[in-house]
């Protein structure tokens, strides 16, 4: 098995630029796997629509956040999160970048503030840096 075939579009696109100094679009990436790897491409397509299964016992032991990069184009990352166990909307935030971890880490940390979650200030110390 090659090294493409470990690697999803994005990762191979990434790969590509990054390490091998080529500037290709994903689209190109997409018609080279179907070329190349077309039942590796089906398979890769056929398990990203499965659901994953979250458990929680109780409220704030579990929560889930997503980023939507429809409206990337127009320069917007909307960002959501949820508590997995009572399905209660933890925030949901219009972005300028989902590439830069901060934003979620001051998502995260103003809403644990605002429902009241010890925070330990000597953990966070330096992080939005």
């Amino acid at each position: 098995m090659g090294y493409g075939k470990l690697m999803g579009i994005r990762r191979l696109t990434y790969h590509i630029r990054n390490h091998s100094e080529i500037w290709v679009t994903r689209d190109d990436v997409y018609a080279s796997l179907q070329m190349v790897d077309p039942e590796g491409l089906e398979e890769r397509r056929a398990r990203r629509l499965q659901r994953r299964i979250f458990h929680a016992d109780g409220p704030n032991q579990v929560w889930s956040l997503d980023v939507h990069d429809k409206l990337k184009q127009w320069g917007f990352a909307i960002h959501a999160c949820i508590d997995v166990y009572s399905r209660y909307i933890i925030w949901i935030r219009i972005g300028v970048s989902n590439n830069d971890a901060r934003y979620i880490l001051s998502y995260y940390l103003d809403s644990l503030k605002r429902i009241n979650i010890e925070v330990n200030d000597e953990e966070t110390e330096g992080t939005l840096d």
